[in-house]
């Protein structure tokens, strides 16, 4: 017999429970009506925007790549300690062909800032991340790659980081490691096969656009991201 999980919120005690339910109801009608006001607002731009619609091609050779690393480092001993990982998915259609991963770490032990510390971890992540795309191109000869997050992602924080000395064998300074991540990363864009998905956009160049032509009045007030979920058809590219 499946064991039923019991939810935690239950454990609460009742007048706890009650107002959080109330409070969820409301927010969810706030949200709706604010979802409705900004509908109204988006159908003059709806009509503006040209979409088309992207064909229904038989798949082929794709490769997905993505890293990962320590979201806070582990301080033992007078150092910090952190770890990274970089991995890449070809498939043919929908079957995945093959699986590869690589992984790797950074102690210090006397970068006193974390930010930094975090940083050169992201770079070296950034670093293996690059080297997967731009080795699967060359060995699969896939399509296209998606990569995870913008081209440049890893740019900010990169000048504090330049004259730090490193002890890896690919890299003696944070200088080298910057460079290193940049060449791969322009190499990687030379191929005209690379696809970045950016899930977390905050960028509001509509806004932008419509603040420039229009006035500050005619700006919406959301990312783009948002404003392409609400006005762009399923199947569609805006071009």
């Amino acid at each position: 017999m499946r064991r039923v999980e019991e939810n935690p919120l239950l454990s609460l005690p009742r007048p706890i429970i009650e107002a959080l339910f109330r409070s969820a109801d409301a927010e969810a009608g706030r949200i709706l009506r604010r979802v409705e006001r900004l509908k109204q607002r988006l159908e003059p731009l709806r009509r503006e925007l040209s979409f088309r619609r992207v064909p229904r091609l038989e798949p082929g050779r794709i490769v997905a790549t993505d890293g990962s690393k320590s979201s806070l480092p582990s301080e033992r001993l007078g150092s910090m300690f952190g770890i990274y990982t970089a991995g890449r998915m070809v498939f043919e259609g929908a079957k995945l062909k093959a699986e590869e991963y690589t992984a790797g770490s950074l102690s210090y032990v006397e970068y006193e800032e974390e930010a930094g510390f975090d940083t050169l971890l992201r770079l070296l992540m950034a670093y293996a991340e690059r080297r997967a795309a731009v080795e699967a191109i060359e060995k699969y000869d896939p399509e296209f790659v998606l990569v995870d997050g913008p081209f440049f992602y890893f740019r900010w924080g990169c000048r504090y980081v330049l004259d730090v000395e490193l002890d890896t064998e690919e890299f003696k300074t944070g200088r080298e490691l910057v460079e290193g991540v940049r060449d791969l990363t322009l190499e990687l864009m030379r191929t005209r096969r690379a696809v970045c998905v950016i899930k977390r956009s905050v960028t509001r160049a509509i806004d932008g656009w419509l603040i420039y032509s229009r006035g500050e009045g005619s700006a919406l007030g959301v990312s783009d991201k948002h404003l392409m979920t609400a006005v762009m058809p399923g199947g569609t590219i805006w071009a």
